[in-house]
């Protein structure tokens, strides 16, 4: 078989991927829902670093994303890795559009933990994508986290 049959075959299914991810994820049930559990997951990711650490932390929320910190404003990183636990929504072609609005998360719109890993207090925000939402709210002291309007089911466990 020659080369040529080869590239032909790659510049098809790129052009097809060219076409097909944008449209996947333009559509407001992947977009959306995908940006509500990241954001849910990482509140879990924080709650269990300030309890792992034994250190009080806060995932700090703004408009375009978020970023979990220790007291001393340090990024924080995944449990047994290297990744931060933060997003910049705005940054992210795949989340280009999502904004999170209404956020209800003590004065300084962080969400903070303590050093047990209990949520210091409940609160709520919005997260926005082309005229829908998805509601997402903590409860203290436990830390439960909700998310209204998924498309699909969802709990606390990710199920």
């Amino acid at each position: 078989m020659g080369l040529l049959p080869i590239l032909v075959t790659l510049a098809l299914v790129a052009l097809l991927a060219g076409i097909a991810i944008p449209v996947w994820f333009s559509r407001h049930d992947v977009t959306l829902d995908k940006a509500a559990l990241l954001l849910a997951r990482d509140l879990r990711a924080t709650q269990n670093r300030a309890a792992f650490l034994g250190k009080d932390a806060r995932l700090v929320l703004d408009r375009h994303g978020w970023r979990a910190c220790d007291a001393d404003g340090d990024t924080l990183s995944r449990l047994g890795g290297e990744e931060r636990i933060e997003r910049r929504l705005d940054a992210d072609g795949v989340f280009e559009g999502v904004t999170l609005e209404a956020i209800r998360f003590g004065e300084d719109a962080a969400v903070a933990f303590a050093a047990n890993g209990d949520a210091l207090e409940s609160g709520s925000l919005e997260l926005h994508f082309r005229g829908e939402l998805r509601r997402l709210t903590l409860a203290a002291p436990h830390g439960r986290v909700e998310v209204d309007g998924l498309a699909r089911t969802w709990n606390d466990d990710g199920l």
